[in-house]
C-alpha cells in the first residue's frame, strides 16, 4: 500500500489536530502552506515537516503531493 504524501493547507487549531492524528496514524505528512510564511515554518518546525510553501500555487502543483487538507475557515475555500 502507497503511504501518500499529505500536504495541509493552514497552521491553526484544525490544521494542529489534523497534523498529529495524521502522524499518530503513520501517514507522511510531506508539507505546509499558509499564507504567512512566518507561521508556516513554525507549523513545519513544531510537526517535523520538511516542505514549506511560499504559495498555495506551488503547493496545487507539486506532483509530489498527493493530498491536500485544507483547514482554513470554509469562507476562504472558494479560491482554492
Amino acid at each position: 500500500m502507497k503511504n501518500y504524501n499529505w500536504a495541509v493547507l493552514g497552521t491553526g487549531v484544525i490544521a494542529n489536530e489534523t497534523a498529529a492524528a495524521l502522524q499518530k496514524n503513520g501517514r507522511n505528512l510531506f508539507a505546509v502552506g499558509n499564507r504567512t510564511h512566518g507561521k508556516a515554518v513554525a507549523f513545519a518546525e513544531k510537526h517535523n515537516i520538511g516542505k514549506v510553501y511560499d504559495s498555495y500555487d506551488e503547493m496545487f502543483t507539486d506532483p509530489d503531493v498527493d493530498i491536500i487538507y485544507i483547514t482554513t475557515p470554509h469562507n476562504t475555500h472558494y479560491g482554492f
